[in-house]
């Protein structure tokens, strides 16, 4: 014990067995949980890069992409589902039917690279498997799930299991 402040006592069930300060120094208390906010936000963001990494929540952008001098202009979303479609009246010169189709093919395959790349982008620096990486972030998650969800994928993915945090043989059991 220390001259006007109690030891922080440990509190159970919290994460981490994170102490909490119960003789009141509010400056001891507010700093602490300032670090540990600060934690959690980049806890948050590293996830929500690997979220959209994986096509879940996280960033939600548009391509655009054209053919025949933008006669043909096509918009679509993250999933690459269709948002727009704009045909200039000089789409109805290409001469075909099959030179439209091959435009709007065309207008679509670049608004779909447009979307890849710019969730690269977004999620440059994140490294690694984002389906493994967010399974063992959740530990809490994989004690409710039955194994077969996710054992066989993780497995697969797996190269030493002796540095593995979730399997049985080796590292910190489930």
């Amino acid at each position: 014990m220390t001259a006007g402040r109690s030891e922080p006592a440990a509190t159970p069930g919290m994460p981490g067995g994170e102490l909490i300060d119960l003789a009141g120094d509010l400056p001891y208390t507010t700093e602490r949980l300032r670090r540990r906010g600060e934690e959690l936000l980049a806890e948050y963001e590293k996830n929500a890069k690997a979220l959209a990494r994986v096509g879940v929540g996280g960033v939600a952008v548009t391509g655009r992409g054209s053919a025949q001098d933008e006669a043909v202009v096509i918009e679509v979303d993250s999933d690459n589902r269709l948002i727009d479609l704009t045909l200039d009246p000089r789409a109805l010169r290409l001469g075909s039917i099959a030179n439209l189709r091959t435009a709007i093919m065309d207008a679509f395959a670049q608004a779909s690279q447009d979307v890849a790349d710019q969730l690269s982008r977004e999620t440059m620096g994140v490294e690694g498997d984002p389906v493994r990486e967010m399974l063992e972030s959740m530990p809490e998650l994989m004690a409710i799930m039955p194994p077969q969800m996710y054992e066989e994928y993780l497995d697969g993915a797996r190269g030493d299991e002796a540095d593995d945090p979730l399997s049985t043989t080796g590292g910190a059991a489930r």
